[in-house]
């Protein structure tokens, strides 16, 4: 079953990172019909804004920028994005992360088990500590975090 997700992205000073990471959320699996990113730009200081905007003009069905005039931190940031989301579901993506093409479509798929709708979906992530430029084929040094949770109806 497709549901909408929200992917809220909060974005502070990130210029040499946030096109590698819309990049990664652009080349989803799922449905662009069933989601919406929503950038927030919590005044930053560099580039990051324009890049932003770079993306907004490209994909403007899909990609929404908004633009604090003060920093907030990125609690603030994900609070304002939830404002603007519109998704049954909402993911959090940090602004200097990339995620696999299969991601959202991963967790989606997940937002039932057992024939119970979970609250919570959450996946484990891998840091890459990688030496080259597109941070894929580094020194291969990689740290793993596995496992799905998942929670509903009480039931963790």
């Amino acid at each position: 079953m497709q549901q909408k997700i929200s992917v809220i992205i909060p974005c502070y000073n990130v210029e040499k990172y946030v096109d590698r990471c819309l990049q990664s959320v652009i080349e989803q699996t799922y449905p662009d019909e069933f989601m919406e990113v929503i950038c927030v730009n919590d005044a930053s200081t560099d580039s990051t804004l324009e890049h932003l905007k770079s993306w907004e003009s490209r994909y403007p069905e899909m990609i929404c920028v908004v633009d604090c005039a003060e920093n907030g931190r990125q609690g603030r940031a994900r609070n304002v994005g939830l404002q603007y989301a519109t998704g049954e579901w909402i993911a959090f993506v940090d602004s200097d992360d990339w995620i696999d093409e299969d991601y959202l479509e991963f967790l989606n798929e997940r937002t039932v088990m057992n024939g119970i709708m979970m609250d919570v979906v959450t996946c484990g992530h891998v840091r890459d500590f990688g030496t080259e430029a597109d941070g894929m084929s580094g020194n291969g040094d990689w740290t793993t975090g596995n496992g799905v949770a998942a929670s509903g109806n009480g039931v963790a």
